[in-house]
């Protein structure tokens, strides 16, 4: 945490494929909050920018293995208040890593999965990541009403 930074601050982790300066997660979900939020980000590509020093950034090579390394190392040196995975592939990669850590059943409750999806055809790819990420979220968040309709037969409500 960064000296400016309070110890009661509201610490969320994104889960985010790959930040770069158009990235809509980043410029809508981090930049905006960094001065009051505890905003760490998790990245499977390598960075191509360099977040203001309120944001803290973990990331590897741009490999599973390097993703899997970034993502247990800022899990081990902070605790967060809510995990935010922005898109099914994260979502699915998260699910592994915290099966395969043992890590599931004490982080499930802060996970949170984000569906963005307006036109309501999923890719196969996006459809199958998606349906066990989202099974396996503790909350599901819908950016439009579209990704809702798709994703009401999993849902219970």
């Amino acid at each position: 945490m960064n000296s400016d930074q309070t110890d009661n601050q509201f610490r969320i982790l994104h889960i985010i494929l790959g930040l770069t300066p158009t990235n809509g997660q980043y410029n809508e979900h981090c930049l905006p909050l960094r001065k009051t939020r505890d905003i760490t980000i998790c990245t499977y590509f390598k960075s191509e920018i360099t977040p203001p020093a309120e944001i803290t950034l973990y990331h590897w090579d741009s490999t599973m293995r390097g993703f899997f390394r970034a993502l247990g190392t800022s899990l081990r040196e902070r605790e967060f208040d809510v995990i935010h995975v922005h898109t099914p592939h994260a979502g699915l990669l998260l699910l592994i890593y915290l099966f395969f850590s043992g890590l599931y059943t004490k982080l499930k409750r802060s996970t949170v999965h984000t569906v963005q999806n307006s036109t309501g055809i999923l890719s196969f790819t996006t459809s199958w990541c998606s349906s066990p990420a989202s099974r396996f979220s503790n909350i599901l968040c819908f950016a439009a009403s579209q990704p809702k309709r798709v994703f009401q037969p999993y849902s219970n409500g």
